[in-house]
């Protein structure tokens, strides 16, 4: 592959399906790890980040509206 590694890693971007596994791992403390590859691209992409953070906002959000409707009971 040509380029630098900054190029490299802008053309090569995590694919979103994965990112949304990775966040709802995050978010349920799963066993879905990045591998070492992933965690390079997440350092150095933005783009990846701010998608990742959106996938796991809405795990958030939907634990703590959960987490509430329990404890109303």
């Amino acid at each position: 592959m040509q380029g630098s590694p900054k190029e490299r890693s802008e053309m090569d971007h995590i694919k979103e399906l994965r990112l949304f596994d990775l966040s709802r791992a995050d978010a349920r403390e799963g066993s879905i790890q990045p591998d070492k590859r992933e965690l390079q691209h997440l350092h150095d992409c933005e783009e990846c980040q701010r998608i990742l953070e959106v996938f796991a906002r809405q795990f958030r959000s939907s634990d703590a509206c959960t987490a509430s409707q329990m404890t109303k009971g």
